[in-house]
Parts: structure tokens; sequence; C-alpha cells
């Protein structure tokens, strides 16, 4: 993934990155970086730690990932009006109240969801460790985080849908 960046230089496949600015890029492929290697923390012997650290690192990939895009769909959006406007000449305003924003329900999350490692038994198949949150208050960030993030995904296709 790292290396397809190079083409975004490479005069043969501008034309194929001409969509979304090279710092967007770049943060997009960060964001899928990120995400495929959340998968690693699941190695070994599981514990609260890695069960949190799997559920903050899949939400800043899909933040890295969907950051852009959303970007792109507002600032090109079809009818004028001064919040497009300012998105399209303050992108990195933008990334950072992005990003800050989830940062945020992130942090929050980190410090008040609490996690345990349940042992699941499979008769005639593998056992595995899977992870369970303790609290009610955890329960709920994670589904805040969830829907925040579903929300952006349904929003960024009605834009897709409006353009």
């Amino acid at each position: 993934m790292l290396i397809s960046l190079f083409n975004l230089k490479h005069e043969a496949y501008k034309r194929y990155y001409k969509f979304l600015p090279t710092d967007c890029w770049i943060i997009l492929v960060l964001g899928c970086i990120l995400g495929c290697n959340t998968g690693f923390l699941a190695f070994g012997r599981m514990s609260a730690i890695q069960c949190k650290l799997k559920s903050v690192f899949l939400s800043i990939s899909h933040t890295l990932i969907i950051m852009p895009l959303f970007y792109k769909l507002i600032a090109n959006f079809t009818i004028k009006n001064k919040f497009s406007f300012w998105i399209r000449y303050h992108r990195y305003t933008f990334f950072s109240c992005y990003l800050a924003v989830n940062a945020t329900m992130i942090g929050i999350f980190m410090l008040l969801a609490s996690y345990r490692v349940e042992k699941r038994i499979v008769l005639f198949g593998k056992n595995y460790e899977a992870c369970k949150i303790n609290n009610e208050f955890g329960i709920l960030l994670n589904f805040v985080l969830f829907f925040t993030n579903i929300f952006t995904t349904f929003t960024i296709m009605g834009l897709c849908f409006m353009e």
C-alpha cells in the first residue's frame, strides 16, 4: 500500500489520482494500513489492553479512510453554500476538527470502558478468547462510536447520490 503512494508523483498515473489531493491519498492509505494491521492484536494471549487498542485502532482507521472522502464530497457539493466553500479552502481545519471530535470520543471510550477477556470453548473445534465490555457505559460509548461512523458513512452515500 505504501508503494502505491509513489504513483501519486509518477506522470503516467497522475490522472488516476486526480479525485483527491495528494495529502488526502496519504491519509486514506495510512487508514487502510492501520485497519489491516489491527488484526495483529489478536495474536497471542489476549489482554484487556489489546481489546481496547483493537477498538481504538479500528475506529481511527475508519476515520482516516472516511475523512478524505467526506471532505471531497462536501467541498464539491453541487449546491453552492458557505459551508462547502469554507471547507474547500480550509481543508486542514476541517480535518483537525473532525479528528478532534473523534479523538475526544475515543479518549472518553478509552478512559471509561473496561474490557475482560472471555474464553470461548467450542466442542470439537478450536477454543479462542473474545473481548467483552464489562460496564454498561462502555457498551453505550461503543454504540455511540459505531453509530457515529455509520452516520458518516450514510452521509457520504447520500452525498454520492446527490452528486
